[in-house]
């Protein structure tokens, strides 16, 4: 049951987090006024910053398989995510 809440509580943090990384990815224009980012520059800024939320998901995915096997990606994970509430 632990298992299986762990993996529900990963899943729900990945799907939010792939989610914002495809909005930069696929609407970088509607984010670049909050970085203060305009033109070219600024859009492929903004599309990096959706790419990194992307790379910021291995530790999720190898959590989700396996939250118990694979519990340094777990903790990972719960770290990621109390740095960014904080």
């Amino acid at each position: 049951m632990k298992i299986w809440l762990a993996r529900v509580l990963v899943l729900l943090v990945l799907v939010s987090n792939l989610i914002a990384s495809a909005s930069f990815l696929l609407d970088p224009e509607a984010y670049m006024g909050g970085f203060e980012l305009s033109g070219v520059p600024g859009r492929v800024a903004t599309m990096g910053v959706g790419l990194l939320f992307l790379m910021w998901q291995v530790p999720y995915l190898f959590a989700l398989i396996h939250p118990i096997k694979n519990w340094i990606s777990l903790i990972e994970a719960t770290l990621m995510q109390a740095i960014g509430l904080a």
